[in-house]
């Protein structure tokens, strides 16, 4: 027992504060290192799921700022209206000049498509005179649209037409025939 204290003491007197504080930092800095590269690994592995979060927080942030209001102050009221569509207006169709419809010679009588005499008469019971009739029609109907849009560009290209119309008229012929298709020769023809 006495030798134990002996040396302890004797130690203890030879080591200064200095070779203690040494001793203790580098062992701690030791094990510091260590549990680091632990958690670096284990944090590597959360690494996806952190960048996932933070792409969540940043859609979520408010693009600006919340308004706020003073706890005196009143929110601002809104104007009651009575008729809320009382702002649109519907103009009239009078005025045509506007689109340039007014300089627009259209001959109704060039566009229509006058059938031709036939010498032949078929019987009115035979199916394939439906079929035939069926089909003929939407033909005429495209060829009556496809002369009425010839003559609109013409009449853009002479200058009696404004471009807007022109387009916007096309369109719409275009979509008349798409429409005539779908409904008479899909059917007649069995979607061929």
């Amino acid at each position: 027992m006495v030798k134990g204290n002996f040396w302890t003491k004797k130690r203890i007197s030879q080591t200064t504060f200095k070779h203690v504080f040494h001793v203790e930092l580098s062992t701690f800095v030791e094990t510091e290192k260590s549990v680091s590269a632990a958690l670096n690994k284990e944090n590597r592995g959360h690494d996806y799921f952190i960048e996932v979060l933070v792409a969540v927080l940043d859609t979520l942030k408010p693009k600006f700022e919340a308004v706020e209001t003073l706890p005196n102050q009143k929110p601002p009221r809104l104007k009651s209206k009575s008729n809320i569509f009382e702002l649109l207006k519907v103009e009239d169709c009078a005025e045509v000049d506007d689109v340039g419809l007014s300089d627009l010679k259209l001959y109704p009588w060039k566009l229509m498509v006058r059938p031709k005499k036939t010498t032949s008469q078929q019987k009115p019971s035979d199916p394939e005179t439906g079929w035939n009739f069926k089909a003929y029609c939407p033909f005429t109907y495209f060829n009556s649209i496809r002369k009425h849009v010839e003559n609109l560009w013409i009449g853009y290209r002479d200058g009696q037409v404004d471009l807007i119309t022109a387009s916007m008229i096309t369109e719409v012929a275009f979509h008349a025939m798409e429409n005539i298709e779908r409904e008479t020769l899909f059917s007649t023809l069995d979607g061929f």
